[in-house]
């Protein structure tokens, strides 16, 4: 069982994404797709794996911001 280090931030709170991905050109490291935050209705496209994780860092960060005001 996996348990955070002690003092770190812990939530209880859940993000559920669904995630689409196609290939180009039949390259499989070339990664394209919608991401969809479920429960809110955002979607949002990318062209690259990095893009996607821009896109959850971007989430995760407004997120953390509206929790601490």
């Amino acid at each position: 069982m996996n348990l955070p280090p002690p003092g770190a931030d812990h939530s209880d709170r859940f993000d559920y994404f669904m995630i689409r991905l196609s290939q180009r050109d039949g390259k499989p490291e070339a990664m394209a797709g919608q991401i969809e935050r479920m429960g809110t209705g955002e979607k949002r496209s990318f062209e690259t794996g990095e893009q996607l994780l821009d896109l959850f860092a971007a989430w995760l960060s407004r997120h953390s911001n509206m929790e601490s005001a």
